[in-house]
């Protein structure tokens, strides 16, 4: 097994608790001076820190990120949808 693979088969083992428990402890650590070190949030997730628990966390918080980050329009899309320039 090469180290995709292994990768691709550590991240299947993600579940939909573990996303949700990270999204928790994410969300209490938005900004920078509240921010959370990679070692903290591997500890906070799984109580301990390996190689593989600490893959699992950037594998978690890549994919919080992604599900619950909020993209804003752009002002001219803003202004658009409002019935302006167009």
């Amino acid at each position: 097994m090469d180290l995709r693979e292994y990768y691709a088969a550590l991240a299947s083992t993600i579940t939909e608790a573990d996303l949700r428990l990270a999204a928790v402890v994410l969300s209490a650590h938005v900004g920078k001076a509240n921010a959370i070190t990679k070692a903290e949030l591997t500890q906070t997730l799984f109580g301990k820190t390996t190689d593989s628990t600490e893959r699992k966390a950037r594998e978690l918080n890549e994919r919080a990120y992604s599900l619950f980050s909020v993209s804003l329009p752009s002002p001219t899309t803003i202004n658009r949808l409002q019935g302006g320039l167009f």
